[in-house]
């Protein structure tokens, strides 16, 4: 195995990555508490609410970071 491809830009990106998917980590833990206690006290449709925001807000989100990561790695398409 080859130790020098791996550069110090892909140890910064695979950073980038790990601290990204442990506030997913955190946030996945606290919904799950949280619905579990909605429905404890017999409401449900909150967490539906506060889970279809969310979804909003990540689709709001994510189409402009894909648009920014497509025209990082050169993609042909891109969405800008």
């Amino acid at each position: 195995m080859n130790t020098e491809s791996f550069l110090l830009s892909t140890a910064c990106l695979t950073h980038s990555a790990l601290v990204c998917y442990s506030l997913g980590i955190l946030a996945y833990s606290a919904a799950k508490t949280f619905v579990t206690g909605f429905y404890a006290l017999k409401e449900a449709a909150t967490p539906v609410k506060i889970g279809a925001l969310t979804v909003g807000i990540n689709i709001l989100l994510a189409v402009p970071a894909h648009g920014d990561l497509c025209a990082w790695r050169g993609w042909p398409w891109r969405h800008r």
